[in-house]
């Protein structure tokens, strides 16, 4: 049988291809764009990289934080419920640019990507 697995960005992680090996070549996932093509994210994703943790999941955990950072300086509390106010109402620049939030909460700006893994590596198609 041959089939194309298809998934979301759990298998962005070298343990995907540590377990699938060669049978993992062509798997499709999708993932948020690649940061190394955002050029406030560059010196982050070198400074990560040169840590060892450098998966794309690292930047976008930074981003996180640096979110609820700028949110509770703006919030002037560590309140939940006041520093949720001020994210669900500004715009926070970010090292993967402006980040706003929907009425749900949800991210605005994120987009999506298709990758494939190939040689041991995910590459955007």
């Amino acid at each position: 049988m041959k089939t194309i697995l298809i998934s979301g960005d759990d298998l962005a992680t070298k343990k995907f291809w540590a377990i699938s090996g060669a049978a993992g070549e062509g798997t499709l996932m999708t993932y948020p764009r690649d940061p190394a093509k955002i050029a406030q994210a560059k010196s982050v994703m070198k400074a990560i990289a040169k840590k060892g943790v450098g998966d794309l999941h690292a930047i976008y955990t930074y981003a996180a934080i640096q979110v609820w950072a700028l949110a509770a300086r703006k919030a002037g509390s560590l309140d939940l419920d006041k520093v949720v106010k001020a994210m669900n109402s500004n715009t926070f620049k970010t090292v993967l640019g402006d980040i706003t939030f929907d009425a749900k909460g949800d991210v605005k700006e994120l987009a999506y990507a298709w990758y494939k893994w190939r040689k041991g590596k995910y590459v955007a198609q």
